[in-house]
């Protein structure tokens, strides 16, 4: 496959850019817990089912089984959390 982008990505690591190129390319190399619709609903993706209690401050995942990595490890929540603390550690809200 060729593609053409507009310019180099200043990282392949989705956490540490904004950049559009990044995102582009990340995009087909990473899977989240869920993926937006085509109504902007978002859908499991790396998650068997979401659930979140009435007033939207806590989420539960429940994860897909048999999902493995390139290294033929199995995905477990640690694996999960672990990215989700790397995004929340970054954050400036």
């Amino acid at each position: 496959m060729k593609v053409a982008l507009d310019g180099d990505p200043p990282s392949l690591d989705a956490h540490m850019t904004n950049s559009l190129t990044s995102v582009s390319i990340t995009r087909y190399m990473y899977e989240g817990l869920v993926e937006f619709d085509s109504s902007f609903k978002p859908q499991p993706q790396l998650a068997e089912s979401v659930e979140h209690n009435e007033d939207n401050t806590e989420w539960t995942f429940k994860l897909r089984q048999g999902v493995k990595f390139q290294n033929g490890k199995e995905m477990t929540s640690a694996d999960a959390a672990d990215s989700l603390n790397i995004v929340v550690s970054m954050s400036t809200w």
